[in-house]
């Protein structure tokens, strides 16, 4: 991967899987991340040093803007956005059928 010094990122569902393997990636790559999931949590990333965890449940509107605020507050810039959230197999049900996997 290129050089991300000075880049900002934001990877949401990095609590776990893919999303916390690109965060990681990205910051050992150089850039400041922020990562974000309903049950990430401080110990996440200790080793990481430049991932910023935050607790955000992505289908809350007010902690969406809320994750998206601090990054500004802080960097006052966002270059890259990864979004590997899911809403969850329960939110893949429409009518009793399970929508998974069915076409958009």
């Amino acid at each position: 991967m290129q050089n991300l010094s000075g880049r900002v990122a934001i990877v949401t569902g990095a609590s776990r899987s893919v999303g916390k393997g690109v965060a990681l990636s990205l910051a050992q790559a150089g850039a400041v991340v922020y990562a974000t999931g309903r049950t990430i949590t401080e110990d996440s990333f200790v080793a990481a040093g430049r991932v910023v965890p935050i607790r955000c449940d992505h289908t809350n509107d007010t902690h969406v803007e809320a994750a998206f605020h601090r990054v500004i507050d802080d960097q006052k810039h966002l270059d890259i956005l990864v979004n590997s959230v899911c809403g969850g197999y329960e939110n893949m049900v429409e009518n009793g059928e399970f929508t998974w996997p069915l076409p958009f």
